[in-house]
């Protein structure tokens, strides 16, 4: 005789273990799942299903906002910068759609890296979860957060009389500013810091931010002396400053000139 009260008890069970999955899976979407593997992921699953040019050109801004997250980064990863700035230099050469497949190469490079920095298990897990739900990509802080962490720093800086800890508050407020999309202001601060102390570890890292800000913005011409400064350093940026002098001068369409510094 079937047991009426022992099924219930199993479906009923069931259900709980399906409902706890789902809440967990949801729960590590939102609030565990690393942004930045998400996003990628987001732009990928996007170039897969581009049908022409035109449709590609549109995830020009997502390419730029990566660039963006990159740069408010504690330590940058300039490599992954660098691979970065050739995808989104590959948006200014598109003649053919095939060329969405090289920009896929680079983003899949840095991907990689990212994915190096994390236990196998939580990256099948990650990958799991975006299968499942799918990916996303949050442009920036909410309008909360960004004036919570602005008035943070701002009362830091206010009460702060030593040069290098006001350097180091004003540069940490600009990636605030790029975070939340107020691109005008991180260069404002940007500029506070290298006036502060030209010299500085935070003045030479604002100064190739604010390069790299300007040649987002397509205003080359302060691009190329900020970038042209910082290759005469003696220090890492001066390499990759000239890797993205010469590619502003492909931007340019000056390409003697970028085949020499590359060269």
């Amino acid at each position: 005789m079937l047991d009426w009260n022992s099924l219930l008890r199993k479906i009923t069970f069931l259900l709980f273990l399906l409902i706890l999955t789902v809440v967990l899976v949801l729960c590590y979407y939102f609030f565990i799942l690393n942004e930045d593997i998400s996003k990628y992921y987001f732009v990928l699953n996007k170039i897969e299903h581009i049908k022409d040019i035109e449709e590609g050109r549109q995830l020009e801004p997502l390419i730029k906002r990566l660039i963006l997250d990159e740069l408010t980064q504690k330590e940058i990863d300039h490599l992954s910068l660098l691979k970065l700035h050739t995808a989104l230099d590959i948006f200014n050469l598109l003649e053919d759609k095939m060329q969405f497949e090289d920009i896929k190469l680079f983003l899949k490079d840095v991907l990689a890296i990212k994915e190096q920095k994390k236990a196998k298990l939580i990256i099948s897990l990650d990958r799991f979860i975006l299968r499942v739900i799918g990916p996303k990509f949050k442009k920036g802080l909410s309008l909360s957060k960004y004036k919570k962490k602005e008035a943070e720093l701002l009362e830091k800086i206010s009460s702060t009389i030593q040069v290098i800890q006001i350097q180091q508050q004003l540069y940490e407020l600009a990636s605030i500013y790029i975070n939340a999309d107020q691109i005008s202001k991180a260069i404002n601060l940007f500029r506070k810091v290298i006036e502060l102390d030209p010299q500085s570890r935070y003045a030479l890292n604002a100064e190739y931010i604010l390069g790299t800000l300007y040649k987002l913005e397509k205003n080359f011409d302060y691009a190329i002396k900020i970038f042209e400064r910082l290759s005469f350093q003696n220090n890492e940026l001066s390499l990759y400053s000239r890797y993205l002098l010469a590619s502003i001068y492909e931007h340019k369409d000056d390409f003697l000139k970028a085949k020499e510094i590359y060269e």
